[in-house]
């Protein structure tokens, strides 16, 4: 432990001397941790823990969200930025139009995405859409919005499908969204 360093200076952030050892022991063991090289195995290692994807994505869906990002542009020239986006909860009824003669009955949601700029031009960005999503299962059907990226309009031709529970870590496709100007 050569090197690591804990003092107690006068003024503690902690609440109690129980909670700076432990901060002390937490710490000790990330520097102890730290030269072990991982314990010997050829690669990363895989999750078998399972998350709920449909009970999560309908439970976020029908309360909204509110979530902040970072977003780098590149191209000609690179900018960066922060975000959010905003989803009001989904809970007003409608109908939504998955072909010009095929409405279903639909729940809709408000979504605002924002980007604050560093480098680029225009320096801000917010998009407003409207997405679409099945009555209590809260499948995505579409979107519609003015500004969208892409097109004005988009709709899953074929129903996607959120998976009742994946892997953590996993990856796939749950659907493919058309997108129309």
């Amino acid at each position: 432990m050569s090197g690591l360093k804990i003092t107690k200076g006068e003024e503690s952030m902690f609440n109690n001397n129980a909670e700076s050892k432990l901060i002390a022991i937490f710490i000790a063991s990330i520097a102890l941790l730290g030269g072990c090289g991982g314990g010997g195995s050829n690669g990363p290692v895989i999750s078998t823990d399972l998350f709920p994807m449909a009970h999560a994505y309908a439970a976020q869906t029908a309360a909204g969200r509110n979530s902040n990002f970072i977003a780098t542009q590149g191209g000609m020239t690179f900018c960066s930025g922060r975000g959010n986006i905003t989803d009001a909860p989904a809970t007003t009824s409608t109908t939504f139009n998955i072909t010009p003669a095929s409405s279903v009955p639909a729940v809709l949601a408000a979504e605002t995405l924002t980007v604050n700029w560093t480098n680029c031009m225009p320096p801000s960005t917010t998009v407003p859409v409207t997405l679409y999503y099945t009555p209590n299962t809260f499948v995505p059907l579409g979107m519609t919005g003015t500004n969208s990226p892409g097109g004005n309009y988009g709709a899953y031709l074929m129903a996607a499908t959120n998976p009742a529970t994946v892997t953590v870590g996993a990856s796939g496709v749950i659907g493919t969204e058309n997108l129309y100007k």
